[in-house]
């Protein structure tokens, strides 16, 4: 369980890497690079339990915005496979 001072980190770290993922923001970096968005998501994810006990619906879009299995090409092998 996190302590409410955890959670401000975690969020902040999120949101640094949803803008420097997103090709439509005016960040230097390469918005593509696989790191960059796997650590999204990592962070992201720690986001998605604390936000769905305050909003299940912020949650989903969070969810659905920095997935990383939406955003790179899959084999039908991975595809094919249960999550």
């Amino acid at each position: 369980m996190y302590a409410r001072t955890d959670k401000v980190p975690i969020i902040q770290v999120c949101i640094e890497y949803a803008y420097k993922t997103d090709p439509t923001t005016k960040y230097a970096g390469d918005s593509t690079n696989p790191g960059r968005k796997a650590e999204m998501w990592a962070f992201c994810a720690g986001v998605l339990p604390f936000l769905h006990e305050a909003n299940p619906n912020d949650a989903k879009v969070l969810r659905a915005e920095t997935d990383v299995i939406r955003t790179f090409p899959l084999t039908p092998k991975i595809q094919a496979s249960p999550r």
